[in-house]
C-alpha cells in the first residue's frame, strides 16, 4: 500500500509542475498570414453617368468624352471652263453674227466687209471653204453667200461673174482679181486696201491692194 501512495504522490507532483510548466511558458504569437488585395478586372464599357443640366435635359457624360468623329474633306471636282465661242481669229461667220456685226441701215458693201472681217485669223489652206481654213476664193464664197448671192467657187470663174469696173469706179464691197485668168481674189474695203486670204502661212487679214490688180462689181 505504500507503494501505491508513493506512485499517486509521484503522479500527483508530475501533474502539478507539468501545469506550473504550461502556466508559465511564454508560446510566441504566429503572425497572421498577408492579407492580399486583387483588384478585380473590369471589362467593357462603363455605364454613361446621367448629367442634368440646367434646362433638366438629360446628356450621358460618356458621349461628351468620346471625340467626334474623323472626317476627311472630299475636294470638290474639277471642273474645266467649257468655251461656246470660238475666239475672233477663227470664228466663222453665220447669219446672227453676220447680222450683230452689221448695222441695219448699212449699204451691201458695208455688210459684205462686216462679214469678212469675221474671218480675220483663219489660216490660209488651198481649197478650205471651212473653218480649219480657207483659200482666197473659199473666204468670198463664204462671205457672198452669206448675203443671199450664189458665186462659183473659184477665183477665175469669180471674175467672170462679176463686171469688170475701173479703179475709180470701184467702191466698197467689189472683188478684186489678179492674172487673167484670175489667180486670186479678194474684197475691196476702199483706200486702196483688201480683205483676202493670201497665200500658204498667212492668215485672213487686211492688206494693200498690188498693183496690177483689177475691180468686179457683183451681180
Amino acid at each position: 500500500m505504500l507503494q501505491a501512495a508513493a506512485a499517486g504522490s509521484a503522479a500527483a507532483m508530475l501533474g502539478a509542475v507539468i501545469a506550473v510548466v504550461r502556466r508559465e511558458a511564454v508560446i510566441p504569437d504566429l503572425p497572421a498570414p498577408p492579407m492580399t488585395m486583387t483588384k478585380p478586372e473590369v471589362t467593357g464599357t462603363l455605364p454613361a453617368i446621367p448629367v442634368v443640366g440646367p434646362a433638366g435635359a438629360v446628356e450621358a457624360a460618356a458621349s461628351a468624352a468620346t471625340p467626334p468623329p474623323t472626317t476627311t474633306a472630299t475636294p470638290p471636282p474639277t471642273t474645266t471652263a467649257r468655251r461656246t465661242t470660238p475666239p475672233p481669229a477663227t470664228r466663222v461667220a453665220t447669219q446672227r453674227a453676220v447680222a450683230e456685226a452689221v448695222p441695219t441701215d448699212a449699204s451691201m458693201g458695208q455688210r459684205i466687209i462686216a462679214t469678212a472681217r469675221l474671218y480675220f485669223g483663219v489660216p490660209y489652206v488651198w481649197g478650205g471653204t471651212s473653218r480649219a481654213g480657207l483659200d482666197c476664193s473659199g473666204l468670198t464664197y463664204l462671205v457672198l453667200r452669206a448675203h443671199g448671192y450664189n458665186p462659183p467657187r473659184t477665183a477665175a470663174t469669180q471674175a467672170n461673174w462679176t463686171t469688170r469696173i475701173s479703179a475709180a469706179q470701184a467702191r466698197p464691197g467689189d472683188l478684186v482679181f489678179e492674172n487673167y485668168p484670175a489667180t486670186h481674189v479678194g474684197i475691196y474695203i476702199g483706200n486702196g486696201r483688201m480683205i483676202d486670204a493670201a497665200t500658204f502661212g498667212t492668215v485672213v487679214g487686211e492688206r494693200a491692194v498690188r498693183a496690177g490688180m483689177y475691180f468686179g462689181r457683183l451681180p
